[in-house]
């Protein structure tokens, strides 16, 4: 029926999907956690759509847009992708602790997850400050 117009490559159409879909979920999650907190406003929603959505969003689409044509412009595009990816993942992580606990979400802090020293190999281990000089002599000087 229709002619298939390809607007962007497969993968940058992958990765710009990618990133759509995490901050979609970041806002959705955030809308929840404001809800649950009872602070969410809706007069404050078009504000937040764009300072926290819009800046990210829009330059992405051009670049990808672009970047169809640009081996150039499609290594900033996955770059500025890829930067996003990490951002919004982190904001989702923070989100999910906030909705439901560090530990329903499996982190834990890096102060009481390290493992006991029995579980530590013998040849990783670090000696005390004072053991390290003796072990370790400065090599002589000629």
């Amino acid at each position: 029926m229709f002619n298939r117009m390809v607007l962007f490559p497969q993968a940058v159409l992958t990765a710009l999907l990618t990133v759509l879909g995490l901050v979609l979920a970041d806002f959705a999650l955030g809308v929840t956690v404001a809800i649950i907190q009872k602070q969410f406003d809706v007069r404050k929603l078009p504000d937040f759509i764009r300072t926290g959505v819009l800046p990210y969003v829009v330059p992405l689409i051009v670049l990808a847009a672009m970047a169809g044509s640009n081996a150039s412009l499609q290594a900033v595009f996955f770059t500025s992708a890829a930067a996003l990816t990490a951002k919004f993942i982190a904001d989702i992580k923070d989100k999910l602790v906030s909705l439901f606990g560090s530990s329903a979400v499996g982190i834990t802090s890096s102060a009481t997850a390290a493992p006991p020293a029995a579980d530590i190999p013998a040849s990783v281990r670090t000696a005390p400050a004072s053991d390290a000089k003796a072990a370790n002599p400065p090599p002589a000087s000629k």
